[in-house]
């Protein structure tokens, strides 16, 4: 008696059943780079400074004084200010085989196709690169506070943790100061989101924990500020130093307002008391609506929330 046919003998003949959709598994925010690019203002340069004013002073003269025959007085004019700003360089480099590109350039050899793929993805993933950049204070710091055990590096549970980095990601390692470059370029090659953890490659050489993780492509030597200018930068409240060749010191406009809650908890009070400081430096108009934006990270928002439910009545 002949055996009867089973479905094994019959998989060469069988029809591949396919998702056509390729979902993104990994993060690829641009939050804060939107938010910036509503704004507009964009422009097209040179290799040059930028250069840019400010009118920081009002000036003028304003005084009581009577109309019959009485003295107007000098006056004085508004105190403008020059500020520059230095280009710097970018890229996001993607590479693929031609042999890649021809198979997987039509849907009957492939489901999607990789050139153009790879193009669209590469524009999301370089606006991600420069969101978290613009987060920054200019350094090109990644982590500041590693624990780094030769080719797995353990970052902190609080901030961004490993949610800065990606697989296939080139990082360098400096001393905290940014003055010494460890030597060799450490390629990430797994990330674990849930220990908060990055296996790299290698070490680079004399790398160890105290370091920082930068961008790849920063100059030993150069200092905190060789790379994009971010927010951390830009709101500082610091009354010493340079912001992009300004003197703090001599003018202070410069300096963001600042409330130190001395590391306690979130509270209702400290926002408003932020506001207020804005509002006396510069004007209502500044500390109110559309104007205003709260940046914070995601402890934050959950603080906010604990802080949301504390304070809600129930009918």
């Amino acid at each position: 008696m002949a055996a009867p046919q089973t479905n094994a003998s019959t998989l060469a003949v069988q029809k591949e059943t396919y998702f056509s959709e390729v979902p993104v598994a990994y993060e690829r925010d641009d939050t804060v780079l939107a938010k910036i690019e509503k704004r507009g203002n964009e422009e097209d340069m040179s290799s040059r400074a930028l250069r840019f004013a400010m009118q920081v002073r009002p000036g003028g003269a304003f005084r009581q004084t009577s109309f019959d025959n009485g003295i107007l007085g000098l006056g004085g004019a508004t105190d403008y200010l020059v500020s520059t700003i230095t280009p710097i360089d970018f890229v996001f480099a993607v590479q693929l085989s031609k042999k890649a590109e021809i198979s997987t350039n039509s849907t009957k050899k492939s489901i999607i196709n990789v050139e153009a793929r790879e193009v669209a993805t590469s524009l999301k993933q370089v606006r991600t690169a420069f969101d978290i950049l613009i987060q920054g204070d200019g350094s090109g710091i990644l982590n500041a506070s590693p624990t780094i055990a030769a080719t797995t590096w353990t970052l902190p549970a609080t901030g961004p943790s490993t949610s800065w980095f990606y697989v296939g990601q080139g990082v360098s390692l400096f001393t905290s100061n940014m003055a010494t470059k460890r030597v060799g370029t450490a390629i990430i090659t797994k990330i674990d989101p849930v220990a908060g953890t990055l296996t790299v490659d290698a070490l680079p050489s004399s790398g160890v924990t105290g370091d920082v993780i930068a961008i790849e492509g920063l100059t030993a030597g150069a200092g905190l500020a060789q790379s994009l200018f971010g927010l951390a930068y830009h709101v500082s409240s610091a009354n010493t130093g340079t912001w992009q060749a300004v003197n703090r010191a001599d003018y202070p406009e410069v300096r963001a307002e600042e409330y130190d809650a001395g590391g306690a908890m979130l509270a209702l009070p400290f926002g408003r008391i932020l506001i207020n400081k804005i509002a006396k430096n510069l004007g209502v108009d500044f500390a109110t609506g559309t104007g205003m934006e709260w940046l914070g990270n995601l402890d934050q928002k959950a603080n906010l929330e604990e802080l949301a439910q504390s304070v809600m009545i129930v009918n």
